[in-house]
């Protein structure tokens, strides 16, 4: 059976590359494709890209947003006519897309639009954790965008959002005691995963409230972060940014009788001499801007 279906498959490629091919050339396509693919390769090792792509996505999502205010927002009897966007419609994607600090900056009902956004999206992934359902993972609303929802200036979003996230949070850290092992690489981890691992309030190598294999790969993380760190130390030298409780969790784990891991104190020792002699001895770095 999976020859078979390997041998359909594999008859679609070239009518489907054909296909692509001829709408890229009949459009006009073929420098921006070129571009595009060149760009994805390069996302994943040039931090320069990454902001660029981000600038780029930020510029089409305000145009978006600016269009629905200039087109509804003025002529509508707000807040009780609030226009509904269709799924995977631009309207729809922007307004997902948009922060909610910009989304108040631009106008009352824009703000209004993104809240009702940021709750429609809240309540149905309270439903699927509550069902115990695991379709669509991907479009679920992620850890790191919860942790920011749960700070949201209105109480009814972030007490929603605070809850929401604790269940999110309970849920995945058993995904991670029942999937991995102390064996496990962290490229095996997804973002999600890894941003629990960060969020779990670890003390020491011998934690008794959670399990030998989720205290490895938090530690592992760690480590992994201050190497990362330490690197982009290196190629930035004095432009390099850090936030002073990071600093403070470094030097923490430097402390005499500290229970960590030696590869992580290492790591820690190895990062603050860098940090030493690139600011000074014991200067903490500028914060990010951001």
């Amino acid at each position: 059976m999976k020859s078979v279906a390997v041998g359909d498959v594999r008859a679609l490629i070239p009518e489907v590359f054909e296909k692509q091919k001829r709408f890229i050339e009949e459009n006009g396509l073929l420098t921006i494709f070129r571009e595009r693919v060149s760009e994805t390769i390069k996302f994943y090792i040039d931090d320069e890209i990454r902001t660029l792509r981000y600038e780029r996505k930020n510029s089409i999502v305000n145009q978006i947003i600016d269009s629905i205010n200039e087109k509804w927002g003025a002529h509508t009897n707000f807040p009780e006519e609030i226009p509904e966007f269709p799924d995977n419609t631009d309207e729809y994607e922007a307004l997902k897309r948009i922060d909610y600090k910009e989304a108040a900056e631009k106008s009352q009902f824009i703000d209004r639009l993104k809240t009702e956004s940021i709750m429609s999206d809240l309540n149905e992934l309270d439903k699927v954790l509550a069902s115990s359902e695991r379709d669509n993972e991907d479009k679920w609303l992620p850890f790191s965008l919860l942790t920011k929802l749960s700070k949201h200036p209105n109480d009814t979003v972030s007490t929603l959002a605070n809850g929401v996230r604790e269940k999110l949070k309970e849920s995945i850290r058993k995904e991670i005691e029942e999937k991995y092992t102390i064996k496990t690489k962290l490229a095996h981890l997804s973002k999600n995963e890894q941003d629990v691992l960060k969020s779990l309030d670890i003390n020491g190598t011998n934690d008794q409230r959670f399990p030998k294999n989720v205290i490895w790969l938090y530690w592992l993380l760690m480590e992994n972060d201050i190497d990362k760190n330490c690197k982009k130390l290196i190629e930035k030298g004095n432009e390099f940014t850090m936030k002073g409780w990071y600093y403070k969790r470094i030097i923490k784990y430097l402390g005499i009788g500290e229970d960590v891991p030696v590869f992580l104190k290492r790591s820690a020792w190895t990062f603050k001499k860098k940090l030493d002699e690139t600011f000074g001895q014991d200067v903490v770095p500028p914060s990010p801007l951001f």
